[in-house]
């Protein structure tokens, strides 16, 4: 990925990440700490996304892993108990990846673009995570398959990260006439996160080529530029 020479500075303003309420994301020793427990959570989002919730047991999300079923009942009660921990963990792995230091840039419009760049190289280069982690997202699954608390959670992370997003474009963008911000936010969006439906890892563009294309893209759409080093 291109790597923006703007000089970083310390933080003024509201940290982005102070935003989120997901557990991994207040507490990031949860995983650090455990390498184990990264790899088994990563599992569970991945046999959950292809699968669904009802198709895999606990003893198929062990064994994946290396694990014993018993083994993962020290850890985590239920199913639905691994399933909550799971997507927490790699929502807030994704938002955690796409929103870390990214105050630190002095500009808004750099702040945009790094973001973009952030996210689109995440949803390519974690492709099998990031295509199940928005299918266990789904409205339709976690009213059928979480408890309401964390699903209200998970949509309350990702209404946050939509306004950082909007907030971004709007100031670093000129508004377009007859364009609701609504809308402009949503597309630029779009054009990151749906990359992972088309994208194939053993294509001729690299995760690193699609991130900095889909700053182009959003660049046009948004009658700006990508700024440059």
């Amino acid at each position: 990925m291109a790597n923006l020479k703007e000089k970083l500075v310390k933080p003024t303003g509201p940290i982005y990440l102070d935003q989120i309420d997901l557990i991994h994301v207040r507490d990031r020793t949860l995983s650090a700490n455990s390498d184990t427990r990264s790899k088994l959570l990563t599992a569970a989002v991945e046999l959950f996304g292809v699968r669904g919730f009802e198709g895999c047991t606990m003893r198929d999300i062990a064994q994946s892993v290396g694990f014993t079923a018993p083994a993962i009942y020290n850890h985590y009660s239920s199913k639905q108990q691994l399933l909550v921990a799971a997507v927490d963990f790699i929502l807030s792995d994704f938002l955690i990846a796409v929103l870390d230091g990214l105050e630190a840039y002095q500009k808004d419009n750099v702040r945009l673009f790094e973001l973009v760049r952030r996210h689109a190289y995440y949803m390519t280069s974690r492709l099998e995570t990031a295509t199940a982690n928005e299918h266990l997202l789904e409205p339709e699954f976690m009213a059928r398959s979480m408890p309401l608390e964390a699903a209200d959670r998970f949509r309350a992370a990702r209404r946050a990260y939509t306004h950082i997003v909007g907030q971004l474009v709007s100031s670093a963008a000129p508004a377009r006439v007859g364009v609701d911000q609504v809308v402009r936010t949503f597309a630029v969006i779009s054009v990151m996160n749906y990359v992972y439906w088309w994208y194939r890892p053993h294509g001729r563009l690299r995760p690193e080529d699609v991130a900095e294309q889909t700053c182009q893209l959003v660049a046009e759409m948004l009658g700006t530029s990508v700024p440059t080093a």
